[in-house]
């Protein structure tokens, strides 16, 4: 992204690479491992899960089979690059039922799955190895709740200062001149 940024005329430096993530925080890593099996079990989650993709690809998935393939050629006038990550699955040759797809969507990519420390240090070795220049933390709307954002910000966030990944203070008065201090 920055060299394509550098090779159309613009600062590299001017732009910033946020990954999203959903980390799960808990006590224990036990504790953290269960509640994310807690919500990838909750009778729900599929449809929810698929309620999400659907609103970025514009393809209503409730008409499909949850244990069937997907239909072959699928395409999308919505967000194509989700609907080409989601139908990759698990790389896996063979057709993937709907189920199976939205099940390995929610175990892709980076895993923060612990206690405050252990995520931290896996968010501080990301950036290190892949580069980029911090998270954007989002979680499903429907799995919001007052014990997520206290997880986060009680939690995560001190531990994140405490490594030195993230500021302990704001000295900057917009959120472009902030994001841009880094």
């Amino acid at each position: 992204i920055r060299a394509r940024a550098e090779a159309a005329g613009r600062n590299p430096d001017e732009i910033k690479l946020l990954f999203v993530v959903s980390p799960t925080i808990a006590a224990t890593e036990a504790e953290a491992r269960a509640e994310v099996e807690r919500v990838l079990n909750h009778p729900s989650y599929i449809e929810k899960s698929l309620v999400n993709i659907s609103s970025n690809t514009e393809i209503d998935f409730k008409q499909f089979d949850l244990d069937e393939p997907l239909p072959e050629g699928l395409t999308t006038n919505g967000e194509r690059g989700s609907l080409e990550y989601f139908m990759r699955g698990d790389g896996t040759p063979g057709p993937k039922t709907l189920r199976e797809l939205v099940l390995h969507r929610a175990k892709r990519g980076l895993e923060l799955v612990g206690t405050p420390e252990q995520v931290a240090k896996k968010m501080g070795e990301a950036m290190e190895e892949v580069g980029g220049d911090g998270f954007l933390i989002s979680k499903p709307g429907w799995d919001l709740s007052r014990n997520y954002i206290n997880a986060i910000c009680d939690g995560l966030m001190p531990a994140l200062q405490r490594l030195g990944y993230t500021r302990t203070e704001y000295t900057k008065s917009t959120l472009r001149e902030t994001l841009r201090e880094f």
